[in-house]
């Protein structure tokens, strides 16, 4: 991607998409895809682009888990906003439908976040092109789509997703997350 090109956008677009669209569906089954993707590029805009500025990675990698966590928490935010609205504005019942809704609650959402913490920080500590594999599946992306944006043999590919599962396993129980 060439900064300042006319096709910048469209490939910035292009390439996280997918990661945006993945971590809404894993955060939220009922918030617009859309509404939070246009939400996620405003930010990336606003302020002569401070939100790209201040990102302090250094790897395509880094930079999507830097997309997925800001998106991750656009979700939160607009549930939470969507839940005090419904409260406010709602009759009694629907106030009830909102406290019995599938909608994790606070300490499941920090159970979560510990969870996926520890998860990403298992994740940096495979081989490169494990951690890459590892990243696309889970932003949904099948091996083979994964074969072609990597531009690897589709075995290769699998051998790869073979292994850093086995290797996350293996760290996970020497951390003693798993038994």
């Amino acid at each position: 991607m060439i900064v300042g090109s006319g096709s910048a956008w469209s490939e910035f677009v292009d390439e996280y998409y997918p990661v945006i669209s993945g971590t809404v569906k894993q955060h939220s089954s009922n918030l617009d895809v859309e509404e939070i993707a246009q939400k996620l590029y405003l930010k990336c805009i606003q302020d002569e682009h401070e939100f790209l500025r201040n990102f302090k990675g250094n790897s395509k990698i880094a930079f999507k888990k830097y997309i997925s966590e800001t998106t991750k928490f656009i979700v939160w935010d607009l549930r939470t906003k969507n839940l005090k609205n419904r409260a406010k504005f709602s009759s009694s019942d629907e106030v009830l439908d909102s406290i019995v809704s599938k909608e994790p609650s606070p300490e499941e959402q920090y159970n979560s976040v510990e969870i996926s913490e520890t998860l990403m920080n298992a994740i940096m500590q495979l081989e490169l092109k494990q951690r890459e594999v590892i990243f696309l599946l889970m932003q949904g992306f099948t091996h083979k789509e994964i074969s072609e944006k990597m531009k690897s043999p589709l075995n290769t590919v699998l051998s790869w997703s073979h292994r850093a599962k086995i290797n996350l396993k293996n760290i996970l129980k020497k951390e003693k997350i798993l038994q």
